[in-house]
């Protein structure tokens, strides 16, 4: 079988680390190419073989003009269509596709699948797609609003929509078949955690108000010495600032230790050299690091949005805490905090879950969803 993966990018960003993950393993039995558009940069992972970058650099007036015409188009009519100002790219693509002899073509994220499914398939009618949808249909509609119509039209282009969720897999099914697959982690083999060291470990985008690191810092207000949360992720130089403004703000600064972007060993040994996972996420869909923070058998304690819902069983594998209750988050941080047996309880509530997102397990729901979908029709609905 010959796929294509089309991806923003594959660098930092767990939506993309996860698709050259996927990609890596199905190399194992099937042909991949790997197309990115928007940045070009592939995994810090895996050395991606068989690469292309299709992303046309814009000026800025070109830029500004798209702008403004997105903007006369939503006032005249209420939306926009986001492919007409992503033509250069949809060519190259296809030529990638025809040159390539591809079967199956997997849209990674919302974004892919807004920009790209309707060309794909008016071009290419025998060509199989799957929507691989890693937003919260929450956040999906948000970021879409200015283009639902279209974005609803690419849906039901799609021969089958793979979800992370059993909410997103009950939604998306009103537009066409649906399939729940989770996403597995790419670290290489480790231990767990000793739950002995005073460290709460925080894994994320460095963006403040989805991740909300504004409830990150009124957590820390409240934290017992010695114990301290180290900051993992990456952000714009923007996002570094502001973070740090609001660790000035809630005055965390002894809190708070920001320890910057980790892959491989090094984020290794941020999980394992801590003792709690925390999340302070205000919408997720299925977070990455909340799998890998499992697999070190970190005691979990998260705000409860959808993802954590998803992942913790509603609270049956970690605790859960209404949105921004930040009182309730360091009440349930400080009982694990003051009894290391009530860690070791959640440790293997953890590692028992993550059974669940082993890789193997994953890869065997994907190749049959690849075989399924080889075998079946086209959707009907093509625009």
């Amino acid at each position: 079988m010959k796929i294509a993966i089309i991806s923003p990018q594959y660098g930092f960003g767990g939506s993309n680390i996860v698709a050259a993950t996927v990609g890596k393993e199905l190399e194992k039995k099937d042909s991949v190419i790997y197309i990115a558009y928007e940045k070009d940069k592939s995994s810090e992972i895996y050395p991606i073989k068989n690469y292309y970058y299709v992303g046309i650099k814009h000026s800025k007036i070109s830029l500004a003009c798209q702008k403004t015409l997105k903007g006369i188009s939503y006032i005249l009519r209420g939306s926009f269509n986001p492919e007409k100002y992503v033509a250069q790219e949809i060519h190259k693509i296809n030529n990638l596709i025809k040159n390539n002899k591809i079967d199956v073509v997997v849209l990674n994220s919302y974004q892919s699948v807004s920009l790209f499914a309707k060309s794909l398939k008016r071009n290419n009618p025998n060509l199989k797609i799957l929507s691989w949808l890693h937003e919260s249909v929450d956040y999906c509609k948000n970021v879409t609003r200015n283009y639902r119509k279209y974005f609803i039209e690419s849906l039901k282009c799609s021969d089958k929509i793979i979800c992370l969720s059993k909410e997103s897999v009950q939604y998306y099914h009103q537009y066409s078949e649906t399939q729940l697959i989770y996403n597995p982690i790419s670290l290489p083999e480790h231990g767990i955690s000793s739950l002995k060291n005073p460290v709460i470990s925080f894994t994320a985008r460095l963006n403040v108000q989805v991740k909300g690191l504004d409830y990150l810092c009124q957590v820390a207000q409240q934290l017992p010495d010695p114990w301290k949360i180290h900051v993992a992720g990456q952000g714009t130089e923007k996002e570094i600032d502001a973070l740090n403004n609001l660790i000035i703000k809630y005055q965390v600064e002894d809190k708070i230790v920001f320890v910057g972007p980790k892959i491989g060993r090094e984020l290794i040994k941020h999980y394992q050299n801590s003792s709690i996972f925390i999340s302070t996420s205000r919408t997720e869909a299925l977070p990455l690091v909340m799998i890998e923070a499992l697999s070190f058998g970190l005691p979990i304690v998260s705000f409860n949005h959808s993802g954590a819902q998803e992942i913790l069983s509603n609270g049956n594998y970690g605790k859960l805490v209404a949105v921004g209750n930040i009182d309730k988050m360091s009440q349930e941080i400080n009982t694990l905090i003051n009894s290391f047996e009530q860690r070791l309880f959640f440790q293997k509530k953890s590692l028992q879950r993550f059974s669940d997102f082993k890789t193997p397990h994953i890869m065997d729901i994907w190749e049959k969803v690849l075989q399924e979908t080889i075998s079946q029709g086209r959707p009907d609905y093509i625009e």
